[in-house]
């Protein structure tokens, strides 16, 4: 004779059966993102990104003309640093 289970029962096992299948098979993550390293980064590019944000503050707080070059300059040189800085690493050159 066929047994009378509620459907509830039945859905309820169903989906217990397919999330336990699921949980064996399909892996997990940390959930944590990691942090994306830069080898070139150095030293005087850290002091001039300071110098940048700092400034981007001053220019936030009071815009004015000489707030926006100060902003302007520590970017313009960080860019040319992180561009030669990137362009040189890795090159390590043997000869004289």
């Amino acid at each position: 004779m066929v047994e009378e289970v509620s459907i509830d029962d039945a859905v309820d096992k169903v989906t217990y059966s397919i999330i336990q299948a699921a949980d064996m098979a399909i892996p997990k993550t940390s959930g944590k993102i990691p942090k994306i390293w830069k080898p070139w980064w150095n030293e005087e590019c850290r002091i001039f990104n300071k110098q940048q944000k700092k400034a981007r503050d001053k220019f936030r707080r009071y815009p004015s003309t000489s707030n926006l070059i100060d902003f302007n300059w520590p970017k313009q040189i960080l860019e040319e640093l992180n561009g030669r800085v990137r362009g040189n690493h890795g090159k390590h050159s043997l000869a004289p």
